[in-house]
């Protein structure tokens, strides 16, 4: 993650590189791409929370369970 910091303060005045990686990034946050990984996550998030919630503080849990 530093080294891709890094990078991206080297490249800051690279307005061409701005416009690819900003393509790119609104590519990957689709509504299409985002929706299954999404989908599932809601569908499995109660069972990992019934199954993980002896383990978890109380101020997790009761930030999970606002969630």
């Amino acid at each position: 993650m530093k080294q891709f910091t890094s990078f991206l303060q080297e490249t800051d005045g690279n307005n061409e590189f701005k416009g690819v990686f900003e393509n790119v990034v609104k590519e990957m946050f689709t509504k299409e791409s985002m929706y299954t990984p999404m989908k599932n996550l809601r569908e499995a998030y109660p069972g990992w929370l019934e199954k993980n919630w002896e383990s978890l503080s109380d101020e997790d849990l009761e930030k999970y369970n606002e969630q």
